[in-house]
């Protein structure tokens, strides 16, 4: 049986048992995303300004941001003897997580995680990248699967889907990668709606009404400028390519499941399986849920508008 982490470390006995270590310098940022703060710490200054670039459009300075929702990321050395440089084995892959029940351990390329705390965890990073693309890989990575786990424990879900704004209400197209998700965000684009995210979107209930939103994570797109903490959702739209256009009822479970098979990294946490089973069966309950079959050209949008204009009750 393999070891935990042993496409990505040199040796994974030395994998870090608690949140400390030496920080890289004392440079901090707060990143406010869906509803929370988080507040990374123990930056060098170059580190700090990579992290302000990529998501600049979410950067709070720490003295301006009322200390409230503030979820903790704390950002450690690693020497570079710990990591693997060759790619890892057999199917390409960015990290691996080993979930218990109060901790879920992270190892990816150059760099390793873990997340303690459960029901509200904490994080601290070890990383031996200090600047450009390859430290914003490493902390965006491990950011995802963050904001992934803090949702979950919110109520709310993390998704591989896309969304888009038309009418000020918000379409979910829900699918793996490969399902088309860029191509109709950008057919949707094109016809003059907003793109909100071609590839991530974090999805949750407010006062009994299902709403998306906004997260800095993209896929081929830019995300828009100038968006709305979020949008009331207009449907939940499986996506299945085609040479034609179709609409069809899913059902409850269905709608269900398929919010299940897109929710990353909390999907393979078998500690967290009940709580993601009853935050996406209470998302699916909240909009109207379809399979869209859709060619590859904007046919779908006055489809979409022509069925989804009733308004809709669960």
């Amino acid at each position: 049986m393999a070891a935990f982490g042993q496409d990505f470390l040199t040796d994974t006995d030395l994998f870090p048992a608690r949140i400390s270590g030496e920080p890289w310098g004392e440079m901090s940022l707060i990143l406010n995303v869906a509803g929370d703060r988080y507040l990374v710490t123990g930056l060098s200054r170059t580190q700090a300004s990579v992290i302000r670039q990529r998501f600049v459009d979410v950067v709070f300075d720490q003295h301006k941001d009322p200390k409230k929702n503030i979820v903790p990321i704390r950002i450690f050395r690693a020497n570079s003897n710990d990591f693997r440089d060759d790619p890892p084995r057999g199917e390409p892959r960015t990290l691996e997580t080993l979930p218990q029940s109060e901790l879920v351990q992270v190892a990816g390329y150059h760099f390793m995680a873990l997340l303690h705390g459960f029901p509200t965890p904490a994080t601290g990073m070890w990383t031996c990248e200090t600047a450009g693309l390859a430290f914003r890989l490493a902390f965006e990575n491990m950011f995802r699967l963050m904001v992934a786990y803090r949702l979950l424990m919110r109520g709310a879900l993390l998704l591989h889907a896309a969304a888009v704004v038309s009418g000020a209400q918000a379409e979910i197209f829900v699918g793996r990668s490969g399902y088309g998700k860029s191509t109709v965000s950008r057919l949707s684009r094109d016809a003059g709606c907003t793109v909100l995210s071609d590839d991530m979107v974090a999805l949750c209930m407010d006062n009994g009404e299902l709403r998306a939103l906004p997260l800095p994570f993209t896929g081929e797109l830019d995300p828009a400028t100038g968006m709305a903490d979020c949008y009331p959702v207009r449907a939940l739209l499986w996506l299945n390519k085609g040479n034609h256009h179709e609409l069809s009822a899913l059902s409850r479970a269905a709608a269900l499941s398929a919010l299940i098979v897109c929710a990353p990294y909390v999907n393979n946490d078998p500690n967290r399986c009940e709580q993601l089973m009853q935050n996406a069966d209470r998302l699916a309950g909240g909009a109207p849920a379809y399979t869209l079959t859709f060619a590859r050209n904007g046919g779908f949008r006055e489809l979409l508008n022509q069925r989804l204009a009733a308004p809709w009750t669960a």
